[in-house]
């Protein structure tokens, strides 16, 4: 019997036994796969709707030509806006308001901290928070007059923390002299405001080089860098420093690496993956697993196998496809993808995909939409926004509240 099934059944139990109220709480809650397209927008239909193994671009949708139409003279820097993209830059989908986040900038390559979205629901950009204004004369620096933080490389360093609804956020090449620091940011979109939280122990050598990701079932964030691997609590505002420490032995110095890397949590198989470089003597694609429940490095458990080039590259962009378990990795042109039983990597199609990533990494700007079964990627800045359907037909699971919440007004460019 199906997890529906079961449902009405149960709810049918309670009416029986006058539970009415509880009844209808009970299938409200209910969540469902989106092949029911009411509430979506017509450019969340066409991703429904994409065959399998397929790009869409939508075209109008490049990011340059919006964030130059609202830019900022005093915090160009050396390389203006389409920095928040280029200077190794990240982003995160915020599940709840059905847009894809994008931050950036830092070092002397880009001042400005503003947040810009992309949304699903009209398929267009906006800019979600405005940059903090720097003073004539002045630089910028952590925290911004506003109590924001200061512009960044952020690297692979934002995660959604689904049951918060918040955004995190750590370490990265701050503006304008590329160091980092030690506080932990939380931003919320729905209004727009950041939050400074706890201030993690001091590496040595500073916080770059971060693969970052969420786990939805210890509401932690976990974090690989090049000096170890840590996990940050949202609920005690801690940090456990180090969980595994890459300056000794056997890791150091073969894994302490200054690697550009991208990590996800495995949510069935509860596996932090993180890759991205090559390591040397010998030489083999830079991978660090962790179980989060036998908490311990399995690497060894799960050698890869098959066509390993895109895992290999230095800010590969990837995600898990939670339809299958699968996880898609992206590097210009066709993905990679692995079998989560045979750990095994295949390329998909090249057809209708940016051939090129940005040249300084895709981090989490290629993410999985588990309610529609798609990737997005926001690329060069002067390409549109591009999505890859892996498998066809709609995604797992995802509540109905999550899935028509309309994201708040802001800035925003028609297409």
């Amino acid at each position: 019997m199906g997890n529906v099934s079961r449902r009405l059944l149960l709810s049918f139990c309670l009416l029986a036994n006058g539970a009415i109220a509880a009844a209808e709480s009970l299938v409200q809650e209910v969540p469902r796969c989106v092949a029911d397209t009411t509430g979506l927008s017509g450019v969340e239909r066409r991703l429904l709707a994409l065959p399998a193994d397929s790009w869409l671009a939508l075209p109008g949708t490049a990011f340059r030509k919006f964030c130059e139409a609202n830019a900022v003279p005093a915090l160009e820097a050396n390389g203006g806006c389409r920095m928040a993209i280029e200077a190794w830059s990240g982003g995160v989908f915020d599940d709840d308001r059905r847009q894809m986040l994008v931050m950036g900038g830092g070092h002397m390559d880009y001042w400005g901290n503003e947040v810009y979205g992309f949304s699903l629901a009209n398929g267009r950009w906006r800019i979600v928070r405005p940059a903090s204004r720097v003073a004539a004369g002045t630089l910028p620096s952590e925290p911004m007059p506003d109590g924001a933080p200061v512009s960044r490389h952020t690297y692979d360093s934002l995660a959604y923390m689904r049951h918060l609804g918040q955004v995190f956020l750590f370490g990265g090449a701050i503006a304008p002299n590329g160091y980092s620091e030690n506080t932990t940011w939380w931003f919320d979109p729905a209004s727009a405001r950041w939050q400074a939280k706890a201030t993690a122990p001091r590496s040595g050598v500073g916080h770059y080089y971060m693969a970052t990701a969420y786990d939805p079932q210890t509401q932690q964030v976990y974090i690989r860098n090049e000096r170890g691997f840590y996990a940050y609590d949202p609920a005690s505002d801690r940090w456990s420093w180090p969980l595994v420490d890459f300056s000794v032995r056997p890791y150091y110095p073969r894994q302490q690496t200054n690697h550009y890397r991208r990590a996800v949590v495995m949510p069935e198989a509860r596996l932090f993956v993180a890759l991205g470089g090559v390591l040397a003597n010998p030489a083999a694609p830079d991978v660090f697993i962790y179980d989060l429940e036998r908490k311990r490095d399995v690497t060894p458990d799960y050698p890869m196998r098959g066509d390993l080039s895109v895992i290999a590259t230095q800010g590969v962009g990837m995600d898990v496809d939670t339809a299958s378990g699968a996880l898609v990795a992206w590097a210009g042109g066709a993905p990679a993808i692995m079998d989560p039983q045979s750990w095994t990597w295949r390329r998909g199609s090249a057809r209708g995909a940016p051939p090129k990533a940005v040249g300084n990494g895709t981090y989490g700007r290629f993410r999985y939409i588990p309610y529609l079964n798609v990737f997005i990627l926001v690329n060069k800045p002067e390409e549109d926004v591009h999505f890859y359907k892996p498998t066809a037909g709609c995604g797992p699971a995802a509540p109905t509240d999550a899935r028509r919440r309309e994201p708040d007004a802001g800035t925003t460019l028609s297409r």
